[in-house]
Formats: structure tokens, C-alpha cells, sequence
């Protein structure tokens, strides 16, 4: 499958990557690239700011993916992103985050 993964330089998320590539799927990763150890070669990288809407949903219009999971959605905004971008697009969407995604308790 071809896998997004937003974010994908945390622990949680590297690990993850590591997963995905050892049962051959293909990975992308979006994600700001700043992080100072960057991912293996065998990943694709968008560069972009997830939390910039706009431009997240523009980016991601011309990609395809089977499945994408999403590590750094931390408020409803980005969850609502994430739907305007994938919404009948993809087969699969995970989001690994907070409680606060959905709004304060």
C-alpha cells in the first residue's frame, strides 16, 4: 500500500515507518523537515507545515494514497484538514494524538 504518514520523526512515528517499510509498503511522510535525524532514504518526504491548512490541503490534492496516518492532528483543525484533504480519497485514515483533538474536556 502506499502509506502517508504525518509527521513520522517522532519516536512513536519512527517506529511506525519502520513497520510500514518492513512489510514493503511504500511510505511518504509530511512533515517540516527539521528534524535532525532525518528519516531513511527509503522514504519519500513532502515538506510542509501540517498546521498551515491551506497549503496542506493544496499539497496533498495531488497525491494518492492508500492509507495515512496521521501523528501531529492536535485540535479539531487539523482534524477538520484532514478531512477536507482525504475525504472519499483514501481507504484508511488513523490518527494517533490527544483527546484534545475533539475538543476541550
Amino acid at each position: 500500500m502506499k502509506v502517508l504518514v504525518i509527521g513520522g520523526t517522532g519516536n512513536i512515528s519512527r517506529a511506525i515507518v519502520a513497520a510500514l517499510l518492513n512489510q514493503n509498503h511504500e511510505v511518504t511522510l509530511f512533515n517540516r523537515g527539521e528534524h535532525p535525524d532525518p528519516p531513511t532514504s527509503d522514504v519519500r518526504v513532502i515538506h510542509g507545515d501540517r498546521h498551515q491548512h491551506k497549503d496542506f490541503e493544496d499539497k496533498m490534492r495531488s497525491e494518492t494514497f492508500d492509507a495515512v496516518i496521521d501523528m501531529i492532528s492536535f485540535d479539531m483543525e487539523d482534524a477538520a484538514s484532514a478531512l477536507r484533504a482525504f475525504r472519499y480519497r483514501i481507504g484508511h485514515f488513523v490518527q494517533c494524538s490527544t483527546v484534545m483533538t475533539y475538543g476541550p474536556p
